[in-house]
């Protein structure tokens, strides 16, 4: 039987619920998951942290019944697994009902979030640090066209796209707050006297999405591996009389999903050595003292799925047409693509699409998308609607939208609005 708690089930049944006008008449009811931005997503679980060391919020945190009833919390955590959708973990806690993270579920509370729109560690990284939708940070995937700087920008090197060096822009002039055009969680948590800590692998202390999300407002703690990541993690939570919000981010899940596929033997393995260096060097006692005044979150930006093998990917270069109707080359993901079509040519753009492609991906308007609220709430980023083109591309189940940026080598993909991308894992005790 697969593993799942009742409130779990009855969470995501709600999330699946959800609909998009714009969408109806071109997918089948419960295909895509929709970020759901009103209660369980990252969205709110950023949210939960500023309400829990009393700050105002920008959109509604968690509801309270749903975490654990701790008082007096001096310290949140928030591990992020990068890649670890909820669907896989489910699946993988029916294998192995002795790990750390079932101990964890039966300890705490278990359910799913949405990941944002679209479902990428940039667009997630920028939600947690910010507590914003991506309609408002304006970080809206791996590849953005920046107008500002005339350029297709690599937004985890924050570098041109086929520039090797990284942190280019910030040479070019790039200042982080005038950029994002608002405040970090740890930017208003300094103001209330709560440190935060940001602790990642040592070689992305310094990259150029570190150093836009995580300003001097956040002390930076490098590790070199999830051995004294744990260890880490465990001597800052001992600290006594210390308020501290902790941010930790592990990506090795990502970068073997990516490789091997996700739930592959490597997949697996990993996540195994992960929960049993955690349960060895942090969590192995449950009652531990430094944990009764700690709420600790375990969750991830987004999840993965195969996709299509490199032969039946969807490839704009064999449709001369329609890569005549383009301004710039595609952005955004393989599996979320944002279209610029020259002027006069928008329905060439999308009838050719259509036309190329069949029922193999959605296409939408972005400026209907973003009206629609699949980017988010609130006030939108004075770059967002220049970011995410005239077009939006979703392709449907397995399927990628290729454009030549690099080899198509990966095996497992995110960005798109699947269960298996959407949804990811809530761990809170």
């Amino acid at each position: 039987m697969i593993f799942k708690k009742a409130g779990a089930t009855q969470i995501e049944a709600e999330i699946r619920s959800q609909r998009l006008a714009i969408l109806d008449d071109q997918i089948q009811p419960g295909e895509f998951i929709l970020p759901d931005f009103e209660r369980y997503s990252l969205v709110n679980l950023a949210n939960t942290v500023l309400e829990r060391f009393g700050l105002p919020t920008n959109h509604p945190p968690l509801p309270k019944e749903l975490l654990p009833a701790k008082h007096e919390v001096q310290k949140v955590v928030l591990l992020l697994i990068d890649a670890l959708g909820y669907c896989q973990l489910v699946r993988f806690l029916d294998r192995e009902p002795d790990s750390l993270f079932c101990r964890l579920t039966a300890h705490g509370r278990f359910m799913p979030l949405t990941s944002i729109f679209p479902s990428t560690t940039t667009a997630s990284l920028a939600t947690l640090h910010t507590g914003l939708t991506p309609q408002e940070h304006g970080i809206l995937g791996y590849r953005l066209f920046l107008k500002e700087f005339g350029m297709i920008a690599n937004m985890i090197r924050l570098s041109p796209l086929r520039e090797p060096a990284s942190d280019r822009l910030f040479t070019m002039g790039l200042k982080p707050k005038k950029f994002l055009g608002c405040a970090t969680l740890h930017d208003r948590l300094r103001q209330v006297g709560v440190r935060s800590y940001v602790s990642l692998k040592q070689i992305y202390v310094r990259s150029g999405l570190s150093r836009l999300l995580s300003p001097k407002a956040a002390t930076a703690m490098p590790f070199a591996n999830s051995s004294d990541m744990s260890v880490l993690l465990r001597k800052i939570l001992e600290r006594p009389n210390e308020r501290a919000f902790l941010f930790v981010y592990w990506d090795a899940l990502d970068e073997i999903a990516h490789r091997y596929g996700p739930e592959s033997e490597e997949w697996e393995t990993e996540l195994r050595s992960l929960a049993y260096t955690l349960e060895q060097a942090c969590l192995g006692d449950l009652e531990a003292p430094f944990l009764k005044h700690t709420l600790f979150f375990i969750a991830a930006d987004h999840g993965q799925l195969r996709v299509v093998p490199k032969h039946e990917v969807m490839r704009l270069t064999r449709l001369p047409k329609l890569k005549q109707s383009l301004l710039i080359p595609p952005t955004g993901e393989y599996r979320a693509t944002y279209l610029y079509a020259k002027a006069g040519r928008l329905t060439e753009l999308e009838s050719g699409l259509r036309e190329g492609f069949g029922d193999r991906l959605v296409v939408l308007r972005s400026r209907e998308a973003l009206e629609a609220g699949l980017f988010g709430r609130g006030s939108i980023h004075r770059e967002t609607l220049d970011r995410i083109g005239d077009l939006i591309a979703i392709p449907r189940g397995t399927q990628a939208l290729y454009w030549p940026h690099d080899s198509y080598s990966l095996i497992g993909r995110h960005g798109g609005l699947t269960d298996e991308e959407m949804l990811v894992p809530l761990i809170a005790f």
